[in-house]
């Protein structure tokens, strides 16, 4: 029905009127549903009974007639034995033939669709097979996408612009916030209800934090590494070495610094629901209030490290879309992770230092502590991150295409 939106125009919305207005009313009928059982959602303490009461729902009339084909497809899938799934298979299978049906009688708009979707699904697998350093692709729907770029400017934003448009276009800005969402709305749900639930986000948050903290590099990669291979291009545009390394930093470092400060957030808030609580509402505000600049100053340096890599040894680091396969690949990549972890380690040790001079010095309440703390040692990330680009910087400005391969 897509696809004959999409190359029909409105000649395909009357075309498909009756499957569009089947859908509005099985959502109006299973949200009216839902609602109707409300009281017993707002009781439910734990996921456990939330579910039960969500399944209760489902269960009854009407709601249970809309959502019989679903129960037919999926019930062989949950038969407890060969009487109970011969007993579902025959209707799945009549469910399974009314499609075939459907779909040979529309017309080559879904084949269309089909084969399309079908070349992207292999050429991502392709990429995983031969273990690609980025697995997006842009198609024809969201190349249409753009974000506003003034004429004039500092000429390193037009770096950050065409690769945040990038993020745009390839869908990878719904992977930024698509979990810090889920995890909020579960937190909001869950506030005052069940401190388990609140716990399990709690630790959720942080750790996939972490997480991008470490495997981050890995994908997030509209930086230098893979851009050095167009090193021709970046070598006729009007910026210093250290302009592009700034830029293409910054294009990598700040969503996923964005995606770690919701996640913080996140867990920040479901803490105050959590049992045991080791924070008070104050130390909690400073901690959200410092940590988006620690986190930035944090992926500064962490990204800084990974390009300067790529910089320095470009055979030692995957360019451009794909790379390499096999043991020998795997080897080289626990040995650059550790390298970059090393360093970042050393790079902390500043940070440190100035977080713990401006706690002692200024003695603030816990609250401002924390959040002084935090935004010092963030700054004095950035700012090694800055002095490190500037040799880069000079290091770009000597280096010549034929030196990458």
């Amino acid at each position: 029905v897509h696809a004959s939106w999409s190359e029909h125009g409105r000649s395909g919305w009357r075309r498909s009127w009756i499957p569009v207005a089947l859908v509005v009313a099985s959502l109006a009928i299973v949200g009216a549903g839902v609602y109707q059982s409300r009281f017993e959602f707002a009781s439910a303490s734990d996921p456990g009974q939330y579910g039960q009461a969500l399944a209760n729902s489902f269960s009854s009339s009407p709601q249970k007639w809309v959502l019989y084909p679903f129960r037919v497809a999926l019930a062989p899938l949950f038969a407890s034995d060969i009487y109970m799934w011969l007993d579902a298979i025959g209707p799945a299978l009549l469910l399974l033939a009314l499609h075939v049906v459907w779909v040979l009688r529309s017309d080559t708009a879904f084949e269309e669709a089909a084969v399309s979707a079908s070349a992207a699904n292999a050429l991502r697998l392709e990429r995983m097979r031969t273990r690609g350093v980025s697995s997006a692709t842009v198609n024809a729907r969201t190349a249409r996408w753009t974000i506003p770029l003034a004429p004039t400017g500092v000429p390193a934003l037009a770096l950050v612009w065409k690769n945040a448009l990038w993020l745009v276009r390839t869908g990878q800005v719904r992977g930024l916030i698509l979990f810090p969402v889920i995890a909020a709305v579960l937190a909001a749900v869950f506030a005052g209800r069940s401190q388990a639930a609140e716990l399990i986000v709690v630790i959720l948050c942080f750790t996939v934090a972490v997480m991008i903290l470490v495997f981050g590099p890995a994908t997030m990669r509209n930086d230098l590494r893979g851009e050095l291979r167009r090193l021709p291009v970046l070598k006729t545009m009007p910026l210093t070495g250290r302009d592009i390394m700034l830029a293409e930093v910054a294009s990598s470092a700040t969503p996923t610094a964005v995606m770690q400060s919701l996640l913080v957030a996140v867990a920040l808030f479901a803490m105050a629901f959590a049992p045991r609580d080791p924070l008070t509402t104050g130390m909690r505000l400073g901690a959200l209030a410092g940590a988006p600049f620690f986190l930035l100053g944090l992926n500064l340096a962490n990204f800084t490290i990974h390009n300067g890599l790529a910089l320095l040894f470009p055979g030692w680091v995957r360019l451009g879309e794909a790379g390499a396969a096999g043991v020998e690949m795997m080897g080289q990549m626990m040995l650059t992770t550790i390298l970059t972890f090393s360093l970042l380690a050393l790079l902390l040790v500043v940070p440190a230092l100035v977080g713990a001079v401006v706690y002692v010095v200024l003695h603030f309440p816990p609250a401002a502590a924390i959040a002084t703390t935090a935004i010092a040692a963030g700054a004095a990330l950035a700012g090694e991150s800055w002095l490190i680009m500037e040799v880069l910087g000079k290091s770009l400005d000597k280096l010549e295409p034929m030196q990458v391969g």
